[in-house]
């Protein structure tokens, strides 16, 4: 719209942006206007804590393809900033530069969307799209509907931005087959239900595997009242599955790496096991609270190992062990099992009992969807471009994530991925 393209937005939910609106905001930024002499925004950075990222990651991303992408999400967050009048504050993360749009992905929603209409944009919510329309091989529109019923909407390009498949139950369990086992706890929001992948599939276009679990960092039970942004992060803790076994580094480089760590042991339930001694007073107040009224599906506490393990309906014998060792792995400063740094080998103090917190593996999305170029024209079962369609975001992520997400990648990426699907949809039109 902003390059003078006239564009209807079709919005299946009553509302605009999707899983953004409860999104953190956070969107990783390489080369940027904003960021500074002082802060280190290089494409070097970025791509080499990836590849550190994903060094055993079973799917491997396409790095050629992400470097591309992420090489343009500076100008793309400048955009934002700069044209749009978006608020945000950059900063060093520790491993990227983020820009972080200080009203979070609400505020980031309102603000595309206020642009958007100031540019003539329309947008037709409670509308769902059913079908890309197809003529002589080529995307000329899409067929929607909603209360007025069906019709067609024509158009010169079609953009697919249609989020993940997180609530296609049936297609996430046969690319998880953990999930047969696993509680997930999924927080994207009611509308990613693979409808974008569908409808490209119904065409013909190349489709990746997936749709698989974006992991997010492991949640709490809900009687904490906790989301991602001030889960306590675990790293420090004894980790056990459902027969009282350690199965994992509990603090590896990334938290979101446990996540998946969980997602491939397949267990039923997992445990962080907490002392009183080494826990903070407000947590303990919660947890002490929680556990009055918990169970094992919550918070357990317990006097002994043996009598947590009972209570958590595990061989005594089992989680005694693996807590001895565990112990014994602290107090010589390493881990010879799975290989924890030193400084989150914190002996346990149990004079006054263990707690056990269930953690449930969490989705913040799913990777999967079409395969693109590098401007995002969607491709066929031939490799070739499906001429005028186009996808960004999750409904094309297929080589963009491995095993292991990051956070902020995805809001990053998908704002260049856009700008650049945009920009070609707009250019062709015109050329």
């Amino acid at each position: 719209a902003d390059n003078g393209a006239k564009v209807i937005l079709v919005e299946k939910q009553p509302y605009l942006g999707g899983t953004l609106i409860i999104a953190g905001g956070y969107l990783v930024t390489v080369d940027g206007e904003h960021a500074g002499d002082e802060l280190d925004d290089s494409l070097d950075r970025v791509v080499t804590y990836y590849k550190q990222v994903n060094a055993d990651s079973v799917r491997q991303p396409d790095y050629d393809f992400f470097a591309t992408l992420a090489a343009k999400t500076g100008a793309a967050i400048d955009y934002l900033m700069d044209t749009m009048g978006v608020q945000m504050e950059v900063f060093d993360a520790g491993n990227v530069i983020m820009s972080h749009d200080v009203a979070h992905g609400a505020g980031l929603t309102r603000e595309l969307s206020d642009y958007f209409f100031s540019k003539g944009g329309i947008a037709l919510t409670d509308t769902r799209a059913t079908e890309i329309l197809m003529e002589d091989g080529k995307a000329v529109g899409v067929k929607v509907e909603n209360r007025t019923g069906s019709f067609n909407i024509y158009a010169k390009k079609v953009i697919m931005a249609t989020g993940g498949s997180t609530y296609d139950k049936e297609a996430v369990q046969a690319a998880n087959p953990e999930l047969a086992t696993i509680r997930l706890v999924s927080e994207a929001t009611p509308g990613a239900t693979g409808d974008g992948a569908h409808m490209m599939e119904a065409i013909g276009a190349k489709m990746g595997n997936g749709p698989f679990i974006k992991s997010e960092v492991p949640t709490f039970p809900y009687a904490f009242r906790m989301d991602w942004s001030n889960t306590p992060n675990p790293g420090d803790k004894l980790i056990v599955n459902a027969e009282g076994e350690r199965f994992c580094n509990e603090n590896p480089m990334l938290n979101y790496m446990l996540n998946t760590y969980l997602l491939r042991e397949e267990s039923p339930a997992y445990y962080a096991i907490y002392d009183a001694a080494h826990t903070d007073a407000a947590l303990l107040e919660q947890i002490e609270a929680i556990a009055e009224k918990g169970g094992k599906s919550s918070v357990v506490h317990a006097d002994s190992v043996e009598a947590l393990a009972e209570a958590l309906e595990m061989e005594p014998e089992t989680l005694r062990a693996t807590y001895d060792t565990y112990q014994a792995a602290c107090e010589a400063g390493e881990d010879a099992e799975f290989g924890k740094d030193a400084e989150h080998l914190v002996a346990y103090d149990d004079a006054d009992g263990l707690y056990a917190i269930y953690l449930s593996p969490t989705s913040l999305g799913t990777i999967g969807g079409a395969i693109t170029d590098e401007e995002f024209h969607v491709l066929n079962t031939e490799d070739q471009p499906i001429e005028n369609l186009f996808a960004v975001g999750e409904c094309a992520t297929s080589t963009l994530f491995g095993d292991y997400y990051v956070g902020s990648f995805s809001l990053g990426l998908y704002t260049a991925a856009g700008k650049t699907a945009a920009e070609t949809a707009v250019a062709e039109i015109n050329g």
